[in-house]
């Protein structure tokens, strides 16, 4: 467990350095203007969060939350919400630009994310979740 919360830490915190970075105008130099272009960034969006998704959900441990008849991974509502903020404060941002098909990538990884999580979800989460039932 100390392994996923190093590496979270890690990704959380390259993370935080990047979007600091953008919202500042300070990555636009480094970004080369063909990777906006071509939708290159669209794939970044959607790698970049699903790992996301997926490190946080690994550190809570596959905690699950009822929302209606549904069970969702704690982390993923998590994601969601933060994401959103995230992309829709850039409306806000003079060195930002909302881009929906940004936030449409954005929850695309989440959802490939929750997916996968769901299964290659530990043995001993399984059961915790039939026994609640």
């Amino acid at each position: 467990m100390r392994s996923v919360t190093r590496l979270f830490s890690l990704y959380v915190l390259g993370a935080s350095i990047v979007l600091v970075g953008a919202d500042l105008g300070l990555l636009q130099p480094w970004v080369p203007s063909f990777i906006a272009g071509s939708g290159l960034d669209k794939v970044g969006h959607l790698c970049f969060v699903g790992l996301l998704t997926i490190l946080f959900n690994c550190f809570l441990s596959y905690r699950f939350v009822k929302i209606g008849d549904r069970k969702f991974l704690v982390g993923t509502v998590i994601i969601v919400v933060l994401v959103s903020i995230e992309e829709f404060s850039q409306n806000y941002l003079p060195t930002r630009s909302f881009e929906s098909l940004d936030l449409v990538a954005d929850y695309c990884g989440i959802v490939f994310a929750e997916c996968f999580l769901r299964y290659r979800q530990p043995k001993s989460s399984i059961i915790a979740i039939r026994l609640q039932r």
